[in-house]
């Protein structure tokens, strides 16, 4: 399957996010330690990907499940 160009873009920001704010290591210890990040929960949140497969007309980007694993 082919991506769109705004699933490409969101596959790349989400790339880059994780690259910086939530290297390996660091997913690595909060599995260990069960720790929660509430700020980067809140940039994930600001960023708008709880909705990207929920429907425009329900406050979502409306962009399908295809878009969550490309």
């Amino acid at each position: 399957m082919k991506l769109t160009e705004e699933q490409t873009m969101l596959l790349e920001t989400a790339e880059n996010f994780c690259r910086e704010r939530s290297p390996i290591a660091r997913v690595r210890d909060s599995l260990v330690e069960e720790a929660h990040d509430p700020q980067l929960w809140q940039e994930i949140t600001d960023l708008g990907w709880l909705g990207v497969a929920v429907p425009e007309e329900a406050g979502g980007l409306g962009m399908g499940f295809a878009s969550i694993v490309p």
